[in-house]
């Protein structure tokens, strides 16, 4: 049995489809994260410095936003299967 709390309110739509939104929106969100972590080589930071390793993840997230608007743009010749790591 599954609970939820939300306050989202799902435009009238039903139960089922309120869940069905949100496991949709977190398959995707994890398959970024993995990119981000395995593709950008972030899956640790590098010190102990939570600023050093704040500006660290920023310039992850800007490189991979950067991939990512290329890769919908301008790199329609290549399969995009393939993921961040294989260009890299």
């Amino acid at each position: 049995m599954n609970s939820f709390l939300t306050n989202f309110n799902g435009g009238g739509q039903s139960l089922e489809e309120t869940v069905n939104w949100y496991n949709e929106r977190g398959g995707t969100s994890e398959n970024r994260l993995k990119e981000l972590k395995l593709g950008l080589g972030m899956a640790r930071m590098p010190c102990g410095d939570f600023r050093a390793n704040a500006v660290f993840f920023w310039i992850g997230v800007i490189a991979y936003n950067l991939f990512k608007l290329f890769d919908f743009g301008m790199l329609d010749f290549v399969d995009k299967e393939m993921g961040i790591g294989y260009y890299l």
